[in-house]
C-alpha cells in the first residue's frame, strides 16, 4: 500500500513543483499545497496543478488494472 501511496504521490508533487507550489503539510492520503503567483498567462497555478494531477491519476490508474483505481478530489 505505501508504494502504491508513494507512485500516486511523486506523482501529484512533479504537478505541484512544475507550477510553482510547495507542500505546506500531509496528513494520511491528503496533501496541503500552498501556490504564491498567478501563472503568466493569467491561469492561477493551482488550477494548472490540478489539472495535471488529475490527468496523471487517470494515467496512473490506468496502469493499474490490477488493482481498484483511485477516485481523486481536489479543492
Amino acid at each position: 500500500m505505501n508504494r502504491l501511496v508513494e507512485r500516486y504521490f511523486g506523482a501529484f508533487l512533479d504537478e505541484i513543483v512544475r507550477h510553482g507550489g510547495d507542500v505546506n503539510e500531509t496528513v494520511g492520503d491528503g496533501l496541503m499545497v500552498i501556490f504564491r503567483d498567478a501563472d503568466p498567462t493569467g491561469t492561477p497555478r493551482a488550477v494548472l496543478a490540478a489539472l495535471g494531477i488529475q490527468r496523471r491519476t487517470a494515467q496512473i490508474n490506468a496502469g493499474l488494472q490490477a488493482v481498484q483505481p483511485i477516485a481523486m478530489h481536489v479543492a
